[in-house]
């Protein structure tokens, strides 16, 4: 015989009242013909597995339980970073896959990215930072990221892959069009860019850049309301 599984609805007993855990008032009620119960020590609620309803009872008695997460808004999708100083998410693409720079941007745009642009000290900070932390076995083989800049470095030269100006300079410039990536490595004293003469015979992880979307997760009423309406 299955065993009713605690839920997260507690009774206050300093005003006699059924809340969520939290202590929040409840705004959704199940509760089964006679309940809830003014019985001492039943401070505690169970789902009936044959009614689905609510039951009161103990709190001692080991049980099955439902877990929740309240209601969350992200900025970003799983596996995304946000900056709010920038308000965009970023994505550093993992090592098992390097690509070369036309397959990294095609990469970024099947997730509705581009290749990171940089716009900023504190831009560029960040995405040095993210890079940073996500090093692999062989971190100094392995630093680098490819960005979405083709061009010589400076300001106003060349393009970036997301069609954004270029009005932030790299850390040095060269006479002619490369594309460009990053690396951030404190145990090979790396942190700089670095410009590569052919976009398809080099292979690196990347940064994917995009505007931040709303992600919410599932809030606790919905997951109640999907176990006790089964």
């Amino acid at each position: 015989m299955s065993v009713s599984s605690y839920i997260g609805i507690v009774k206050n007993v300093a005003n006699n009242t059924w809340t969520y855990t939290d202590g929040s008032a409840l705004t959704y009620q199940n509760w089964a013909s006679n309940e809830p119960k003014n019985t001492t020590g039943n401070t505690c609620t169970i789902i009936d597995t044959v009614t689905g309803k609510w039951v009161t009872t103990g709190c001692t008695t080991a049980r099955p339980y439902f877990c929740s997460v309240a209601e969350t808004a992200s900025k970003c999708s799983s596996g995304w970073t946000y900056s709010q100083q920038t308000d965009y998410c970023y994505y550093v693409q993992n090592f098992t896959t390097p690509t070369d720079w036309k397959a990294a941007e095609k990469s970024c745009k099947k997730m509705g990215a581009h290749l990171v642009s940089i716009h900023s000290k504190t831009e560029e900070d960040f995405v040095y930072d993210l890079i940073a932390s996500r090093v692999g076995k062989k971190s100094c083989d392995e630093l680098w990221a490819w960005t979405g800049l083709y061009g010589t470095g400076a300001t106003r030269s060349g393009s970036w892959t997301d069609g954004s100006p270029v009005d932030y300079p790299t850390d040095h410039e060269t006479s002619s069009y490369y594309y460009w990536m990053m690396g951030n490595d404190a145990s090979c004293n790396e942190r700089r860019w670095d410009w590569i003469p052919s976009a398809d015979r080099t292979y690196s992880r990347a940064v994917c850049k995009m505007e931040p979307t709303n992600v919410k997760q599932t809030n606790r009423q919905s997951i109640f309301r999907r176990i006790l309406k089964a």
